[in-house]
């Protein structure tokens, strides 16, 4: 999973980990990989209960909500959607988690 155009230096990695920590246990996916950069998010997991998109829209949220209610603000953090890519094998497996890391 990838999310391009975020604004991680509004939402800092410690509180985005611990959301993203959060719903993981709410939605049961695992995560085998992840990348924190200050313009995107990349994460390889494993879904859970929940389809990916329902996940990543409770942690946009929760980010923001954190952010503009730490800072007395009422604005955007994200400016697209997440993008996410079904890996089938071990091949590509191995293939995102070396980009990942």
């Amino acid at each position: 999973m990838q999310h391009k155009g975020t604004v991680l230096v509004c939402c800092s990695y410690e509180k985005l980990i611990q959301i993203i920590t959060v719903y993981k246990e709410v939605f049961g996916y695992e995560i085998y990989a992840f990348c924190l950069m200050s313009n995107q998010i990349h994460l390889l997991i494993k879904k859970g209960k929940e389809d990916p998109g329902i996940a990543f829209r409770k942690i946009e949220a929760s980010c923001v909500y954190w952010y503009n209610r730490k800072y007395k603000r009422n604005c955007y953090l994200f400016q697209d959607r997440y993008k996410s890519k079904v890996v089938e094998n071990d091949e590509y497996f191995l293939t995102v988690l070396r980009y990942i890391h």
